[in-house]
């Protein structure tokens, strides 16, 4: 017999898993969500971390190829590289020393060198034959004490190979093999550069002078060691041949001491959590300090991105084709060729390190590296049992690899602990509810085994038994309810035999239907939901549940008819209510439809209807679900529920509202990152004058100069956040705008003005947060920026890069297949800031004006590609900047329909079209209709005008109808 058990026991056993279970799954939750996040986070600080360090050493690299292209055109440099061969020791001591020269010569590379070069310098001559040194060779040296190259190991390193069978390439940076420079020298790298006393012409034209830069130990050091974030993992630094050039652990700056041996860190007799250190001892033993990891394949898959590697028996025949003639003989000695398969076959007395030789010499005969590392992905890789997020980067330019080594128990640290307290918070609950649970059964579970004592004394034919009632809830009404029955199945027995039988069943039908009634009454004044029945005419039940009258804010519901309900507008949502009553009549009538058929055409399936309570400023949010209702297999009513979606709706409105100032921050960083901080340092100023001038003028706006000033400088704002593609700051200002125009007619100035100031303050918090990215960029640019990038030239160049990006970026939103041209012979131009906001005015007025879109250019069968030039150079006199497109042309006719609107001429008046560009300049005219974020104000050529008239400059217009036009600006020389 099957042994009973407790309620109380049953009751506990469902309480505390649905109380635990929750918990459990939040802390899962949390924890993947904390974790991604924190991997995200982690991704992108490291990935813009190492991207910087790339940048600031890609700098220095074209800093020093151009030092070094510069140094051959020297005169005392090409005079002695091209002298003839030396007649005597002394003739060769006086031409090497012209060639060199010394620290205080202007002649000569030892000047340059010791100014611009972080290093030592050797030039090597393999045509010349040294007297003095009796070598076959010349080598002049930029310092004393320098240990001479081995020049034959010299011409075997693959480094060297690359530049010396490939002309087109300029210079190589890397490291080279053990024995080219003996001493610690040898193991610093170096960047090689090739004279040609004519440019190269054939691919068969080389060398026999060059320069080799052995750079200080350090160089490369420099751009992280001061980066604590670096810290906490392990940094290589690879040349293009995956020689380690650099590393930043182990070192002996490391607070503990290192076993190379053993590769692990000691902790010895030192603390092991040292209060003025940044890693503690736990930190350092989860470095990778092993160099062997980048030997590891799953590492080589990340670093090598040359074709086919992974496939290097198919590669194989195509290095030995492109194999030069000079190595024919080692390409036969490995291989041989089989005629049936039409290709070559590895000899079988050839072993596998004599096939990496080949593999290598191919390298460094004919391949060029071109980094192509996926920088968007997240890789992970375990190794010694500890598992690490790895970040690779390259340079297109140099060459060099970065290889980043990140704990992943680093960023988890934070995780454990979270899950730790939760863990204890939910120790603490689990003992809280079992005591409250056992305590609240037992008050449960009396009752019940009084009730189940007294069915046994039914059962045993007792129908005297009677429960004492000790509570007033449910179980006392349960209690109550069965001494009822009790009395009546008693009464039942005694008058079963009476003639009073059919009427005794009759009346305790009708109680019993009473007690469901009240039941069903109790359930819809208490349920918080939304529940209401409607008849087969569309009339509200008298049952629904109360919570419909706080939700719609209605005391009287039922007997309404149900569209009028929902739809109480019957002009403004004619057609909703239409629909309504079809799919309400397909519900009572279609009766063999089934009812998951009918709700794919529910008009309001997935739909929120707005609830506007007239006695609270909150919106309510209501999703709406049908179901029948039948008997005897008719349908008797059809069931409505309301789902309240309030709280949901906020929630993903606040999400999206968090995602869009994520979006923006993020492309707040990649402007910054591209265009360099002083732009954006010059356009916070720019933004806070244009603000501050509104501040103070904003009383004084219906005056039209006053309101036309102020609109001229926001329209240029305006256009220069788009230029920078800040399009939030850009949109916040257009709206401004949009208030300034209607200024003027407006009966509610005060209204507008509190707009207004809420605007200015939204662009406030905005470049808040461009001047707080601006700090945190500061943070991790260590080299000195605004020495390299704010020189008069590189302003340009990024001004005109700025305009290539905004034409790009306006191409795509308005459609418009669009290239953009720029050309200039300026290194300096001082009227830039001053005449830069003009410049951005008259291109967006060419992409809005000028080019045509795609049905425009259908329509006239214009093929030519569409083109927006600039250009900007000077004669002896002025400064032209000229912005050429190749669009449509002015519109005359549309400019004369807005001139007669706006009363300027009459239709009679016979006006040129000389006359008719002069309006285009005029403020608050605009040949366009509409108002968009690129035009239709009437500001942007008036804006230019008067620029470039305080500028004491003139602007003229050259246009012809499907050809384009050109505007042009001439500005006197000072």
């Amino acid at each position: 017999m099957k042994k009973n058990t407790k309620i109380r026991w049953d009751l506990l056993k469902f309480i505390i898993p649905v109380a635990i279970l929750p918990i459990i799954v939040l802390i899962i939750i949390i924890s993947i969500r904390i974790f991604s996040y924190l991997e995200n986070q982690n991704f992108k600080l490291y990935s813009m971390i190492i991207s910087q360090v790339k940048m600031n050493l890609d700098i220095s690299y074209e800093q020093n190829s151009r030092t070094l292209a510069n140094l051959f055109t020297i005169p005392e440099v090409v005079e002695g590289l091209n002298a003839p061969q030396y007649k005597n020791g002394s003739e060769e001591i006086n031409i090497s020393e012209k060639l060199i020269g010394s620290e205080t010569q202007i002649g000569g590379i030892r000047k340059t060198m010791e100014e611009k070069i972080e290093g030592r310098l050797y030039l090597v001559e393999l045509d010349r034959t040294s007297i003095n040194n009796n070598t076959p060779y010349k080598i002049h040296f930029s310092g004393i004490n320098q240990v001479p190259p081995n020049i034959d190991v010299l011409k075997q390193d693959i480094l060297y190979k690359q530049i010396k069978n490939d002309n087109q390439i300029k210079t190589v940076f890397g490291l080279f093999k053990e024995n080219v420079i003996s001493g610690y020298e040898g193991k610093n790298p170096v960047m090689i550069a090739p004279y040609y006393k004519d440019p190269p012409v054939n691919p068969s034209d080389t060398f026999a002078k060059f320069i080799i830069v052995v750079f200080k130990s350090g160089y490369i050091e420099k751009y992280f060691e001061n980066i604590d974030e670096l810290k906490f993992g392990t940094l290589y630094v690879l040349d293009k041949f995956n020689n380690i050039i650099s590393y930043n652990h182990p070192i002996s700056d490391d607070y503990y001491n290192y076993d190379e041996n053993k590769k692990i860190y000691i902790l010895g007799k030192d603390s092991p959590n040292p209060n003025d250190e940044l890693l503690n001892f736990n930190d350092y033993r989860m470095l990778i300090t092993d160099k062997t990891i980048l030997q590891k394949d799953y590492i080589k898959d990340l670093l090598y991105h040359f074709p086919e590697e992974i496939e290097k028996e198919i590669f194989e025949n195509q290095i030995i084709k492109k194999i030069n003639k000079n190595n024919q003989d080692l390409v036969d000695f490995f291989y041989s060729y089989n005629s049936s398969s039409n290709s070559f076959v590895l000899n079988k007395n050839t072993d596998m390190e004599k096939k990496d030789k080949l593999y290598d010499l191919f390298l460094s005969i004919n391949f060029r590296h071109d980094i192509n590392i996926n920088k968007t992905k997240i890789n992970y890789i375990t190794f010694d049992n500890k598992r690490y997020m790895t970040i690779v980067d390259g340079s297109d330019l140099s060459g060099v690899k970065f290889i980043y080594f990140h704990p992943q128990s680093q960023f988890l640290k934070p995780i454990i602990d979270i899950v730790f307290i939760i863990s204890v918070i939910t120790f603490i609950f689990l003992i809280i509810i079992i005591i409250i649970s056992f305590s609240f059964s037992k008050t449960f579970t009396n009752p019940i085994e009084l009730l189940v004592n007294a069915t046994k004394k039914i059962a045993e034919g007792d129908y005297s038994y009677y429960i004492e009632q000790k509570s007033h809830n449910e179980i006392g009404v349960l209690t109550d309810n069965f001494n009822k029955m009790i009395n009546e199945v008693k009464d039942y027995q005694e008058k079963l035999i009476s003639t009073e039988r059919k009427k005794q069943e009759l009346e305790l039908i009708t109680q019993l239907q009473e007690v469901k009634f009240e039941e069903n009454k109790k359930y819809l004044e208490n349920i918080k939901e939304g529940l209401l029945l409607i008849d087969k005419n569309f009339k509200i039940s008298n049952q629904y549940s109360n919570y419909l009258t706080h939700l719609f804010g209605k005391e009287e519901i039922a007997g309404k008819n149900f569209i009028d309900f929902i739809y109480p507008d019957n002009d403004k949502n004619k057609n909703e209510r239409e629909y309504m009553t079809f799919f309400l009549n397909s519900l009572f009538t279609n009766i063999n439809t089934e009812m998951e058929m009918l709700m794919l055409i529910n008009p309001l399936k997935d739909q929120y209807i707005k609830i506007n309570r007239s006695d609270t400023n909150e919106d309510f949010f209501v999703n709406i679900n049908f179901q029948r209702i039948y008997n005897n297999n008719a349908i008797e009513n059809v069931m409505v529920l309301f789902e309240d979606k309030t709280l949901v709706i906020k929630a993903e409105k606040e999400l999206e509202k968090e995602k869009n100032r994520k979006d923006a921050e993020i492309s707040a960083i990649s402007a910054i990152l591209k265009q360099g901080p002083q732009v954006f340092i010059d356009f916070i100023n720019e933004t806070n004058n244009v603000l501050s001038e509104l501040n103070q003028n904003i009383d004084i706006l219906k005056d039209d100069e006053a309101r036309q000033h102020i609109f001229r400088h926001l329209h240029s704002l305006k256009g220069a956040a788009y230029a920078l593609d800040l399009k939030q700051l850009a949109e916040i200002t257009h709206i401004i705008e949009d208030q300034l125009s209607s200024y003027k007619d407006s009966q509610n100035i005060e209204n507008i003005k509190e707009k207004i100031n809420n605007l200015v303050d939204l662009l406030l918090k905005e470049i808040q947060i461009i001047d707080r990215l601006l700090d945190k960029f500061r943070l991790f640019c260590k080299l000195d920026i605004d020495e390299y990038n704010n020189s008069p030239k590189a302003l340009l160049d990024k001004f005109l890069m700025t305009l290539k990006d905004m034409v790009d970026n306006i191409s795509v939103k308005i459609d418009k297949e669009v290239e953009f041209k720029y050309y200039t012979t300026l290194f300096d131009f001082p009227y830039l800031n001053k005449i830069k906001n003009s410049i951005i005015h008259l291109i967006r007025n060419a992409l809005d004006h000028g080019i045509e879109d795609k049905f425009e250019k259908l329509t006239i069968n214009k093929t030519q590609k569409s083109l927006i030039k600039l250009e900007i150079y000077k004669d002896n006199t002025d400064y032209y900047i000229e912005v050429i497109d190749n669009g449509k042309g002015i519109d005359f006719e549309a400019i004369r329909r807005k001139a007669i609107q706006k009363s300027l001429i009459s239709e009679n008046d016979n006006i040129t079209n000389l006359k008719l560009i002069n309006f285009i300049f005029s403020p608050d005219f605009s040949s366009k209709d509409h108002v968009t974020d690129l035009s239709g104000r009437g500001v942007g050529l008036d804006v230019v005008k008067n620029e470039v008239e305080e500028l004491s400059g003139k602007i003229s217009v050259a246009t012809k109808e499907n050809v384009g036009t050109k505007f042009t600006i001439r500005l006197p020389i000072k």
